[in-house]
């Protein structure tokens, strides 16, 4: 296995996995639902939830590999944002290159965020104090 996907020792591997599948499956059925979106463009509100949610994708998925792998990482979440904005255009949504350049602010601050050691750790460390509790609540 590559270094760049090696990722550390989590007990709910799985979970998170399958939360990273949920959240990249939401954010893509959301995008790509036609009509209106639930979020006005006014007062760039809907550029705000763009922002969020992919710095809440690049957050959450960029601690599930080493951090060689956010550059790769951080490419990919932008290509998703760019894929599911062009597909808005035959979904009978809007394409807004603001909606692109949001996503790809919300991937920089999280990529930004990620290079602390902690922010780096937080699901590390979610995982193993799940674990002490279950095996605190058995004894």
């Amino acid at each position: 296995m590559s270094s760049t996907i090696n990722e550390p020792n989590y007990h709910f591997r799985r979970v998170w996995w399958g939360l990273a599948i949920i959240l990249i499956t939401t954010v893509a059925y959301f995008s790509t639902t036609p009509g209106e979106p639930f979020v006005s463009s006014k007062n760039y509100g809907d550029k705000l939830l763009h922002l969020a949610t992919y710095l809440g994708l690049m957050f959450f998925l960029g601690q599930r590999c080493v951090r060689a792998a956010h550059w790769t990482l951080a490419v990919y979440l932008v290509l998703l944002g760019a894929v599911l904005e062009i597909i808005q255009l035959y979904v009978g949504r809007s394409f807004e290159l603001e909606d692109i350049f949001a996503n790809c602010l919300g991937v920089l601050f999280a990529w930004i965020a990620l290079a602390h050691p902690l922010a780096r750790s937080l699901l590390f460390h979610i995982d193993h104090w799940i674990v002490n509790r279950l095996i605190a609540s058995r004894s």
